[in-house]
């Protein structure tokens, strides 16, 4: 797995942000997004979907629509 040493100041910023935090590179490019509590979060969030009434999809079904989509 590759990691990146953030520094104190940095690591500051991610701990106390309640949500996600933007990665830019020095150009401003984005490059991805962190939060401090993101499995806490992404548990949450998948439990809430898993309690809904909506509708679900196999990965297989997933698939087939995404090979069924064309690109103009």
């Amino acid at each position: 797995m590759v990691h990146i040493v953030v520094n104190e100041e940095q690591a500051k910023i991610i701990h106390k942000t309640s949500g996600r935090v933007e990665v830019r590179d020095s150009q401003g490019n984005l490059l991805g997004f962190i939060s401090a509590n993101s499995a806490t979060e992404e548990i949450a969030i998948a439990k809430g979907r898993m309690e809904s009434d909506e509708p679900r999809h196999t990965t297989q079904e997933v698939l087939e629509h995404l090979q069924s989509c064309t690109i103009d």
